[in-house]
């Protein structure tokens, strides 16, 4: 049996958005307008590379500190997530961002936790890669089942199946920028 060292203060999310505003800080002073531009005020379907990197500079932290104070809400976080079995359900989960600060959220707790599966629902195929690629990078450096469920789809487009849960398990929704899917 091997032991996993959790670092509390490395937080996934920093990393990741690290990474976008160093890709950012690269282009010209028209590229980063053009860019942002096409972001729609963060509600455009975002379709590339650049978008995703944009969009992670101009909103990250924001959604960082928006779920962060929603989180914060959980009652008796230790009761209720200790040694329990967790689902996370990101729905319009652009790049993973929620997913991300949740991880990095409960990693910081000394609980006793398993994430069993994250389910990512997003229509657009590049974000939901990305978010995939992120979700399964955190969940690895945590010791945790790499078993994330990616579905390409609007919220409409969802059936029962798509969101199929274990019964015992508890159940995460993230739905930190649902309002913004058309």
């Amino acid at each position: 049996m091997s032991a996993v060292f959790i670092e509390k203060n490395i937080s996934f999310f920093d990393e990741s958005r690290k990474i976008s505003v160093d890709n950012v800080m690269t282009w010209t002073k028209e590229t980063k307008e053009y860019v942002y531009r096409s972001l729609k005020r963060g509600v455009a379907k975002l379709e590339n590379n650049e978008q995703l990197d944009m969009y992670n500079h101009a909103y990250g932290r924001m959604h960082k500190t928006k779920l962060n104070e929603c989180f914060k809400t959980i009652n008796d976080l230790h009761a209720e997530l200790n040694a329990k079995d967790i689902q996370v359900i990101d729905y319009g989960c652009g790049q993973g961002l929620g997913s991300i600060v949740f991880i990095d959220f409960i990693k910081n707790y000394s609980i006793n936790f398993t994430i069993s599966q994250v389910t990512l629902i997003e229509p657009s195929e590049i974000a939901l890669q990305r978010a995939s690629k992120c979700a399964n990078d955190c969940l690895k450096k945590i010791g945790q089942n790499q078993n994330v469920l990616k579905i390409s789809k609007t919220i409409d487009q969802l059936d029962s199946q798509d969101l199929s849960t274990k019964p015992k398990s508890i159940k995460i929704h993230i739905l930190s920028n649902i309002l913004d899917i058309d």
